[in-house]
């Protein structure tokens, strides 16, 4: 049986290639939680404490155990009980988040060694797998949200470090619309104001540099009640002087 495992966006299984309809949303939500800890076993008492918010009603544990019921009658044997626990059984490829991870590591690692070229295709290929926000419909404010909230704190790190690279490749035209669209959604990243500031003027632009800049101090001052830090300071001063360090 061949098993994907989606949380890159909207909670997804696939068995055989066909997307599988899992139903309640809590049943959902059960299965990403087992699938962040894949291959190993999680007992009901946190699987509770991961699924509801605040104290867990009476009924967690019936719940989860109708849920986990629903879950095996399409993974079958993929779904282990252990005493008071649960376990999803997956190969690495079969879940979008190892995949995610793997690339973006890679990435990084081709970066830490100044291979630019060789980190570009791997971020990239990282980033296409998402398909919105991760686990897409999960109940907010829960232990299951917070963890996957910090999946989409990675990602917007990778689409940064990409722009890096992109940057260091003489890419800096072709920047321009994915950092606006990455701002557009996170205006609050300094170190996106920075990368789109540099790529303006590595583009030849250095007033669209310094429009950006302005842009970023209005932005910051409005959300935080306070400008932008001394790196976005020191490279306005440094577009404005037509530093060569800026040329890369």
């Amino acid at each position: 049986m061949s098993i994907q495992v989606r949380l890159l966006g909207a909670i997804e299984l696939r068995v055989d290639g066909a997307r599988v309809d899992l139903g309640p949303a809590k049943r959902r939500a059960l299965l990403a939680a087992l699938a962040l800890e894949r291959n190993r076993p999680i007992g009901v008492d946190m699987l509770s404490r991961l699924l509801w918010t605040g104290a867990p009603p009476a009924s967690a544990v019936p719940n989860i155990r109708n849920h986990v019921a629903g879950l095996r009658r399409v993974l079958d044997s993929r779904i282990l009980s252990h005493r008071h626990a649960y376990q999803l059984v997956l190969d690495a490829h079969e879940l979008d988040v190892t995949e995610f991870q793997r690339l973006a590591g890679s990435g990084r690692r081709a970066v830490r060694a100044g291979d630019p070229a060789a980190a570009e295709p791997e971020l990239a290929a990282a980033l296409r797998i998402w398909r919105g926000p991760a686990g897409d419909g999960v109940a907010r404010g829960t232990e299951l949200d917070q963890r996957l909230q910090g999946l989409d704190q990675h990602r917007l790190q990778v689409v940064e470090d990409l722009a890096d690279v992109r940057l260091a490749l003489g890419h800096a035209a072709g920047l321009v619309p994915l950092l606006r669209e990455h701002l557009a959604a996170q205006p609050l990243r300094e170190r996106a104001w920075a990368q789109l500031i540099l790529a303006h003027y590595r583009a030849g632009d250095a007033g669209a540099a310094l429009a950006a800049y302005r842009e970023a101090d209005e932005v910051l001052r409005r959300q935080l009640g306070a400008g932008p830090g001394p790196d976005l300071v020191a490279l306005r001063q440094a577009v404005l002087e037509r530093s060569p360090r800026l040329d890369g």
